[in-house]
């Protein structure tokens, strides 16, 4: 039932595309399931409307049956840019970090050279993901106190108690109570 009125709003974002002013970007992110290991390419577009603000919508969502290889992504992405005659206005690709994406940038930035002749192109990573990813390995340095603080953190979450008298100390030395949150990896 999604599918079937995303396709029909995709109708109308052609005509739509076409009133884009200026120039557009792209952010890409590859996922997958957790309930069915399909894959999907997410593609959002951002460009700046004829009143100088910025906007974004997601453009498609690409159900990946192929292998997710940086040619194969940056097909993909080339395939949606044609259906919508957006090429031409293409300027960047922003993509994370992983082996597949990088390739994906550096191959759709050739396909549109080598279609366009556009040489304005320019693939970006996340920053935020480089980031990520630096933190990721100092934490490793320090992989004993992050246990022992995630072990904390968990019997502060799973205990009425003991979180009740968190929140009664911090009460108690004027502190705003945060409850505690355990850490996500990616995050």
């Amino acid at each position: 039932m999604v599918v079937n009125k995303f396709n029909t709003i995709r109708k109308n974002i052609g005509a739509f595309m076409a009133q884009i002013p200026g120039k557009i970007t792209l952010t890409a992110d590859m996922w997958m399931s957790k309930f069915t290991n399909d894959a999907f390419l997410g593609l959002t577009i951002h460009y700046i409307d004829q009143k100088w603000k910025l906007q974004n919508f997601l453009l498609d969502i690409i159900s990946f049956t192929k292998r997710h290889t940086g040619i194969n992504i940056a097909t993909s992405i080339n395939n949606v840019l044609n259906d919508f005659n957006l090429q031409e206005k293409t300027l960047a690709l922003t993509t994370d970090n992983e082996s597949a994406m990088i390739v994906c940038g550096r191959t759709f930035g050739q396909q549109l050279i080598t279609q366009l002749d556009s040489q304005n192109f320019r693939h970006y990573r996340y920053a935020a993901h480089i980031f990520n990813l630096a933190a990721q390995q100092e934490l490793e340095m320090i992989s004993d106190e992050v246990i022992k603080v995630q072990e904390l953190i968990n019997k502060i979450k799973h205990s009425i108690v003991i979180s009740d008298q968190l929140k009664n100390l911090c009460s108690y030395v004027k502190i705003t109570y945060l409850r505690p949150e355990l850490d996500c990896k990616t995050r």
